[in-house]
């Protein structure tokens, strides 16, 4: 503070003007609601004046120098400026901005990319300051579009407030009335019930209904986040112990802070249903389509049991009574020459990958190139082997995930790379997007 008192000096006594300018913030807690307040302090200094008397030694352009190369150095700016050397005449105003929300939406940011076991416990004291809501609660929940059901991602229990004690609630049930299904679920869109208790005369005490009343839930703000490609949908459930505290007004203050969960709301989902894809291409074979949800079933329940039990296992999945209703004949030898051709195909289309990946290193000696050529060799290497279930998939989700964008900056580089790049692409089918030669020749023989 002393020296800052200095570098008004220097400005208003001598002119020689020092830029130490900062924002000062205030917390100030909000006694009437319990939450806090955050202010930023405006300073206008125009009503003083600083008076140099005669103790104050008179400074060169020299010692301002000399002072800008020393700001830490207090002791030459007590001999540059002795105590009682100048008089500070006059008043200052200062002006305090609410910046609540500003605040609050820089420290959610803050919380997410932190992320940790206390993330949502934060987030919920972020939004009662934004709310000024010292009792509101914040929940979260994932809609599987797989199952149909909403359920609990959560290591531990979750604070979930749509589903309460249970662990899962399926969707197809009477547990939501049609007007959450059609708004949240189908178009995505924020649903408020302002008055719960309304709510209950208006759907006939559903479950949904029941649930909140036990939680002494009187307003609930719905919010659906989409999670991943194939549908799924988080939840954001914000709530207040009193009726009409969330509505259809207030709302609109969380548009800016929406965005903000979206992407780590995407990654999550995503992390589970990476977890649940490895968990059942580990423990069972190729799945169809038709019947993946009941696999999915089981990686999530066993992924549950296992937070609390080391030695959870899981379940044998058996369908009874199911009947085949249409054979397949297969030509001899057809499937053989199949599986040939595609991993005909694969080596062709990792072999070009891997002639770009040569040339880019020759342009650019970076070691990722060294690194993703060593990963389609090594890939290239096992398909010459014979291929296994899921080696197709696996391959391309690769080519397209890690070596596609690396194609798109190294064609930038030089002619030659980009014609490497025009080659490979060109072998490719424009509809598939993979080379699709030996196994179109099969098909047509």
């Amino acid at each position: 503070m002393y020296i800052i008192a200095c570098t008004f000096i220097l400005g208003f006594v001598y002119n020689f003007k020092v830029d130490v300018k900062r924002p000062f913030y205030f917390n100030i807690p909000d006694k009437t609601t319990g939450t806090m307040k955050y202010y930023r302090a405006a300073f206008n200094g125009d009503f003083s004046e600083i008076i140099k008397t005669e103790n104050a030694p008179t400074l060169t352009e020299d010692d301002f120098k000399e002072l800008l190369n020393n700001f830490e150095n207090i002791d030459l700016w007590r001999e540059k400026f002795p105590p009682n050397s100048y008089i500070f005449k006059g008043f200052g105003i200062i002006n305090l901005f609410d910046v609540t929300a500003e605040e609050m939406l820089s420290s959610i940011k803050a919380n997410l990319l932190e992320g940790g076991d206390q993330l949502l416990t934060k987030l919920q004291n972020n939004l009662r300051d934004f709310y000024s809501l010292k009792d509101l609660k914040l929940g979260y929940s994932i809609f599987d579009n797989i199952n149909t059901k909403i359920c609990e991602t959560a290591v531990k229990k979750s604070n979930s407030i749509i589903l309460n004690t249970s662990t899962e609630i399926n969707c197809d049930s009477n547990y939501f009335c049609s007007g959450i299904l059609e708004k949240v679920f189908k178009n995505h869109e924020t649903f408020i019930i302002s008055d719960v208790e309304n709510y209950g005369k208006n759907t006939n005490k559903n479950l949904f209904y029941q649930n909140l009343h036990k939680a002494n839930i009187k307003s609930i703000i719905l919010i659906p986040i989409e999670a991943t490609e194939n549908g799924d949908l988080a939840l954001l459930e914000i709530a207040s112990p009193r009726a009409y505290e969330l509505n259809s007004v207030n709302v609109n203050k969380l548009k800016d802070i929406i965005p903000v969960f979206e992407a780590p709301v995407k990654r999550t989902s995503e992390e589970r249903q990476n977890v649940l894809e490895a968990t059942i291409q580990e423990h069972y074979t190729s799945i169809h389509s038709a019947v993946k949800w009941r696999f999915y079933e089981a990686a999530e329940k066993y992924h549950l049991e296992h937070q609390t039990d080391e030695n959870a296992k899981l379940d044998e999945i058996i369908f009874n009574d199911v009947y085949p209703l249409y054979g397949q004949s297969d030509i001899k030898g057809s499937s053989e020459s199949r599986n040939k051709a595609i991993q005909e195909d694969l080596s062709t289309q990792l072999s070009l990958a891997i002639n770009v990946l040569k040339e880019a290193c020759n342009k650019e000696s970076l070691p990722i190139y060294n690194e993703l050529m060593f990963r389609v060799a090594t890939y290239l290497t096992d398909v010459k082997k014979g291929l296994n279930a899921g080696d197709e998939i696996n391959i391309l989700e690769f080519l397209k995930r890690d070596i596609y964008p690396v194609f798109n900056h190294v064609k930038e580089l030089n002619t030659n790379l980009s014609d490497k790049v025009k080659i490979y692409m060109e072998r490719l089918d424009k509809e598939l997007g993979v080379v699709y030669e030996k196994e179109k020749d099969t098909k047509k023989a």
